[in-house]
């Protein structure tokens, strides 16, 4: 089993982060696909950060490979490629604001 950290910064704008701690959290993201990939969910965190560019929600997701995610993705790269980017979608349906992916990292 291998760890994968995903990592989110979404950036609100003018807005006061910690109002949207929230909604960011509440992202649903669980669609069934992490599963259908071979990860299981065995971390969830969201905060707010302070960054040189200003406040930020920093939104902390990490996955687990499962048997069937052994087998999918046998290296640290072929779990990088399967994660990348793979929440983007829900969170512009989620929330209204600018979110940018950091590149994943094999635990």
């Amino acid at each position: 089993m291998a760890q994968v950290k995903l990592v989110y910064i979404i950036d609100v704008g003018s807005q006061d982060p910690s109002n949207f701690l929230a909604k960011v959290s509440n992202v649903r993201y669980n669609d069934g696909t992490v599963e259908a990939l071979g990860f299981d969910f065995v971390g969830d965190v969201t905060t707010v950060v302070t960054l040189p560019e200003g406040d930020r929600i920093r939104h902390e997701i990490t996955l687990e490979t499962n048997a069937q995610g052994d087998t999918m993705w046998p290296t640290a790269e072929e779990i990088k490629n399967a994660t990348r980017n793979i929440f983007n979608q829900s969170y512009e349906l989620g929330v209204p604001a600018l979110v940018a992916a950091e590149e994943p990292v094999v635990l």
